[in-house]
């Protein structure tokens, strides 16, 4: 097994507050104090805290999609580089988006808007998430490091919900508004952003299932309501300068 390399941890990691670990990685659904066998024999403090189950789906579809980590060095690098770097790449579609010429108002720009708004809400949503739900180990947590392919390193914070897949797919569905074609393409990177998530050892399934649900929802809600965001979107467009959309022209 190839060790992990160093990553940059969860998306939002300080902004979710999933970085609480309570009384070292519980295992199990093991009862609030004393202490309890995870699934390697170790013997774990639990205390205040009860953990968050991981189902038979979870840990058939986790080996499932983990395996294809013994597969092929390159689907490795690139799902190594999907799970850590998301946020980078993300950000860097935003960029060629917001400053692709002509330098003019368009729906591509307000999707931009949008996507980021959608963005802080998904974390937002998942920040709550992460506080009112018990903690749930990871899989590099959980299984014995025999059963587990780890290709990145991660702190061992509760898994659920994704902040990857919350932020990744409120980004996808909010760039519908620019076309369904730029939709179609984020989703499928939105979608292999949270598979990746899973293959390099850091989430169980219903991890970014869950986190997928939320930016969805994130993203459809902020599109209805896009009305009220029309006060940023015209002082961001003034503030860099754009052009009127030309005549005729949807905006």
């Amino acid at each position: 097994m190839p060790a992990p390399h160093a990553g940059s941890g969860s998306w939002g990691h300080n902004f979710s507050g999933k970085g609480r670990n309570p009384a070292g990685p519980p295992c199990g659904n093991a009862p609030a104090g004393g202490t309890a066998a995870g699934p390697a024999g170790r013997i774990l403090s639990v205390t205040r805290h009860v953990t968050l189950g991981i189902g038979p789906f979870d840990l058939h579809w986790f080996h499932v999609i983990n395996g294809w980590a013994a597969m092929s060095p390159v689907l490795d690098r690139v799902a190594a580089l999907l799970a850590n770097d998301a946020v980078e790449i993300w950000g860097a579609i935003f960029l060629l988006l917001w400053f692709w010429p002509p330098r003019r108002v368009n729906r591509a720009r307000r999707a931009v808007v949008y996507a980021v708004v959608a963005g802080v809400v998904a974390l937002a949503v998942n920040a709550v998430l992460a506080h009112g739900l018990p903690y749930r180990p990871r899989p590099f947590v959980y299984l014995p490091r025999d059963q587990v392919h780890v290709l990145l390193a991660h702190a061992a914070d509760s898994s659920f919900p994704s902040d990857h897949a919350a932020g990744s797919f409120a980004f996808a569905v909010s760039l519908f508004y620019a076309r369904a074609r730029d939709g179609w393409w984020a989703l499928l990177l939105a979608g292999a952003v949270a598979v990746a998530r899973v293959l390099t050892g850091l989430h169980w399934p219903t991890d970014v299932l869950a986190g997928a649900a939320v930016g969805t929802l994130s993203a459809a809600v902020v599109l209805a309501l896009r009305g009220l965001l029309e006060p940023l979107a015209r002082w961001l467009f003034r503030l860099f300068r754009f052009l009127p959309p030309r005549v005729g022209e949807r905006a």
